[in-house]
């Protein structure tokens, strides 16, 4: 895994969300809750962060919404290839790129699978 800084991620969503590309998230936390979901980016305002639905638009918020909160965090950001993440971590054996997003104060991550 490649560690990117903050613009180069900010690029890379702003890709995917014009492009309307289409996500497999995990979303991982220290007490061990996994949480995995197809969606879309649907916004990124500074207010509510990433936010990322299973409808796509018009967001359907019944169906599944997620809200990454970005001010304030102390995160790094990663982007690579799934072959790269542990087995657990993989959504598939489909080879996709991978970007990370993992607060480093709370240990949570956010990955957002897709193929471009």
């Amino acid at each position: 895994m490649n560690q990117i800084s903050l613009p180069v991620a900010r690029d890379l969503w702003s890709k995917l969300l014009n492009e309307r590309t289409p996500l497999r998230v995990l979303l991982v936390t220290t007490s061990g809750v996994r949480v995995r979901l197809p969606g879309f980016i649907d916004s990124i305002t500074p207010a509510r962060g990433l936010m990322i639905s299973v409808s796509g638009p018009p967001v359907d918020a019944t169906r599944g919404l997620l809200s990454w909160p970005l001010a304030d965090r102390d995160c790094e950001f990663l982007y690579g290839e799934q072959r790269e993440l542990p087995e657990e971590d993989r959504t598939s054996n489909v080879d996709e790129s991978v970007l990370i997003l993992h607060c480093r104060v709370s240990g949570e991550k956010l990955m957002l699978f897709f193929t471009v």
